[in-house]
């Protein structure tokens, strides 16, 4: 499974926490070209759109720093 975390960029402080249920290992791979293999990556706003096709749902990325996770 998978999350996106997404962080107030002044102070890091987690804000938001998604669990991605309909994302899986072959739509990790496709978007950002590796496996997290357990492990978390930041991610940009394209990195973010191509997420949002997969799972179907709408983030607002402003003002945050966003990474994805494999928990």
């Amino acid at each position: 499974m998978y999350e996106l975390n997404f962080f107030d960029k002044d102070t890091e402080e987690l804000i938001h926490e998604f669990e991605l249920i309909n994302l899986n290992d072959e739509h990790v791979f496709s978007i950002l070209g590796f496996s997290l293999d357990g492990n978390c990556a930041d991610i940009s706003k394209e990195y973010l759109l191509k997420i949002e096709r997969y799972v179907d749902l709408r983030f607002s990325s402003e003002d945050y720093d966003i990474s994805i996770c494999q928990v």
